[in-house]
């Protein structure tokens, strides 16, 4: 399946494309005649259903597709729309436009300068080639994971019981059938070897434990719950931290071998051909420790696109051996201190996982709709108003499958920033459940782009906000 041409409503290179004598007192050049005029050839009211495409540097603009923009060149006496530009989006996901008649501030910059897209400069991804992007760029990732909360969003569309045209997505055949879990730990806090060994080389040797949780696709929440305590370092304190039980997890207290092993059965085990979607806070770390597990990491996806759209037009990151490592994480860079390893740790061949894995670092998501970094996954729990405190590896894996359905069913990665900003945690679900819509009647004129339109969301939406399902436990 080819991956459809899209063409750029409005924002930052947009009159080029558009510009033309026959357009009715060249309409273009205005962002207010633009939108009157697209909404009187798509919509019959005020509401219009329309494509949000992120760009690999992470700026956001509203699309139509090709039969949309055959549409508008038909109400505007024209006989077809310009050929488009090419772009390869990282998400097309779905937005609505609701018509309002508040006068736009004419641009004439040489970029970008809205709200929305000012932090993003397209220069710098102009001629980027998505499948040779430096892994070590911390920007680049930063800026991918835009897309990747609107790919999660998107994901959830699909999966839900809206009735979207989904013949608009050039969508994978992957889609068929899909697992979700995720995979969370908790190393000891005093290790003192130096950074690279605890990091890199051996990070799994001051394990205490480690936790899986999976989901249902359709209904994101948390089926099955996983903990394996490691004996070896059970007796280990994490200081001011407390250990914490979650009642919801099957508990298994097994030997650092035996660990070993079960990460490794989990990772194989019934999955087979169906893709994976892996949940992790902090993946480069994450993926240092799988590795030491013994799980081959080589070819798994960084994000969703591959998942979501036709493989033989789509190109991601993969993450691996072969892949630039991030800064400070090579797995061949060197330490001078001896590589002490515990005689339960041999080392077995690394063990594949069958079908594909496509990793969601949540941190990274965190950051995108933040805009911000948090101090752990404690921290995003709290702010996200999921009970939270101590350490537990299997709440830890149930938190990042809260926090995956709480963005996924959220309005767009804009609006969830303001809402999540300027709100309370207790007020975010009432808010973002009984408005699906985004006010910008504050915002000044110049602030004001085409993508200020797209303020509602179509999908479901609301925030888990259930009672606590663990109590903190002093013993050691």
């Amino acid at each position: 399946m080819s991956f459809p041409k899209y063409f750029q409503l409005g924002g930052f290179k947009t009159r080029g494309i558009w510009n033309h004598p026959r357009y009715l007192g060249n309409i273009w050049q205005s962002e207010e005649k633009l939108a009157q005029t697209v909404f009187n050839a798509l919509s019959n009211d005020s509401s219009l259903e329309i494509i949000l495409g992120i760009l690999p540097s992470g700026a956001s603009y509203l699309l139509l597709t090709y039969q949309q923009a055959h549409r508008v060149a038909q109400h505007i006496d024209r006989s077809r729309p310009p050929y488009p530009p090419p772009h390869e989006y990282c998400l097309l996901n779905y937005s609505k436009l609701e018509w309002r008649s508040a006068p736009f501030k004419k641009k004439g910059q040489t970029h970008d300068p809205s709200k929305a897209n000012r932090s993003y400069s397209e220069s710098d991804f102009s001629n980027v080639n998505l499948s040779d992007v430096d892994l070590s760029d911390e920007f680049i990732l930063r800026c991918l994971a835009r897309s990747m909360v609107e790919q999660i969003r998107l994901l959830r569309v699909i999966f839900s019981d809206h009735k979207y045209d989904l013949e608009q997505y050039p969508l994978s055949s992957l889609l068929s059938k899909i697992r979700v879990f995720s995979f969370a730990y908790t190393q000891w806090a005093f290790d003192q070897r130096e950074y690279q060994e605890r990091t890199v080389h051996n990070p799994t040797l001051k394990m205490i434990d480690v936790g899986f949780a999976s989901a249902d696709i359709r209904n994101i929440q948390s089926l099955q719950t996983k903990q394996y305590i490691n004996l070896q370092n059970s007796a280990l304190g994490q200081g001011e931290r407390q250990k914490a039980i979650f009642q919801h997890a099957t508990v298994e207290k097994v030997d650092p071998l035996k660990l070993r092993s079960e990460v490794q059965q989990v990772f194989s085990s019934g999955q087979g051909e169906a893709a994976t979607v892996l949940l992790v806070y902090d993946q480069e770390k994450t993926l240092n420790v799988l590795r030491d597990y013994g799980i081959k990491t080589t070819g798994w996806k960084a994000g969703l696109k591959d998942l979501l759209y036709s493989s033989s037009e789509s190109r991601q990151h993969r993450y691996g051996r072969s892949s630039p490592p991030s800064r400070g994480y090579s797995r061949h860079a060197r330490s001078r201190s001896p590589r002490s390893r515990s005689p339960h740790q041999r080392r077995t061949p690394p063990r594949a996982s069958g079908g594909p894995v496509y990793v969601l670092d949540m941190k990274r998501l965190f950051y995108a709709i933040f805009k911000r970094d948090a101090v752990d996954l404690n921290d995003v729990a709290e702010i996200f108003g999921i009970p939270s405190s101590g350490y537990n590896a299997a709440r830890d894996a149930d938190t990042l499958i809260r926090v995956f359905a709480s963005m996924s069913e959220g309005p767009s990665i804009d609006q969830q920033h303001e809402l999540r900003t300027r709100l309370p945690t207790q007020q975010q679900e009432q808010s973002i459940a009984s408005s699906s819509t985004l006010s910008t009647s504050a915002v000044p004129d110049e602030e004001e782009d085409p993508n200020d339109i797209v303020q509602r969301d179509g999908s479901d939406q609301g925030f888990y906000g259930e009672e606590s399902e663990y109590e903190d436990d002093d013993s050691d």
